[in-house]
C-alpha cells in the first residue's frame, strides 16, 4: 500500500475490488506517489539539494529498551552527514543507542512534495567549539538567532542508508 502524509491513502487495487471508487477523498484527487527509490548507501544528488537548502523539520527517531521516541528537530545536511543540536530524551537515547532515523518531508498545502528517510549512526560531540559552530549553521538555515538553543548538544549522524520519493 502506498501512503501519503496528508491523511489520504492510495489503496492497493486488490483491496478495492468490488468497492466504490476510492480515487478521490473529500472531493480532491488522491495523490499517487512515484515508486520509492530503493534504499541506497548514499543520498541521491536530487535529495541532497533538497536537504541542504530547504528549512524543513525532520522527525528524529531514537529507540532505547524497545521504546521508540520520535521528535521534530532542525538539522543541517552535508556530505552524508546530518547535524542536529538537541537535549533531553533524544540526547539521552542517542547516548544509549546510536542507531537513529530521520524522516524529512516537504508539503505544499498539506500535499507531500517529497520525502527522504535516513538511517544512520549518531555520535554525541562533546566539543564546545564544534557544538557552537554547528548551532550557528543550523540556526542560520532556519533564520534563528545564532545563539538560540545554547543548552543543546551537537549530535552528528553518519548516514548509512537513504530512501527518497517525490510526489
Amino acid at each position: 500500500m502506498s501512503h501519503t502524509t496528508a491523511a489520504r491513502v492510495a489503496v492497493a487495487p486488490e483491496l478495492t475490488e468490488g468497492k466504490p471508487d476510492a480515487s478521490a477523498v473529500a472531493g480532491r484527487p488522491l495523490l499517487r506517489a512515484r515508486p520509492p527509490s530503493p534504499a541506497v548507501t548514499t543520498v541521491p544528488p536530487e535529495a541532497e539539494r533538497l536537504l541542504e537548502n530547504e528549512p524543513v523539520m525532520a522527525h528524529f527517531g531514537t529507540c532505547v529498551d524497545g521504546r521508540p521516541h520520535v521528535a521534530p528537530v532542525w538539522f543541517r545536511y552535508e556530505d552524508d552527514t546530518v547535524e542536529v543540536v538537541t537535549t533531553g530524551r533524544k540526547l539521552e537515547n542517542v547516548r544509549e543507542n546510536p542507531k537513529v532515523s530521520l524522516s524529512i518531508q516537504n508539503d505544499d498545502d498539506g500535499r507531500t512534495r517529497w520525502m527522504v528517510t535516513l538511517l544512520g549512526t549518531a555520535t554525541v560531540v562533546e566539543d564546545e567549539a564544534e557544538t557552537d559552530a554547528a548551532r550557528r549553521r543550523i540556526n542560520e538555515k532556519y533564520d534563528a538567532p545564532s545563539d538560540a538553543y545554547e543548552e543543546n548538544r551537537l549530535v552528528r549522524i553518519d548516514v548509512g542508508t537513504a530512501s527518497y520519493r517525490t510526489y
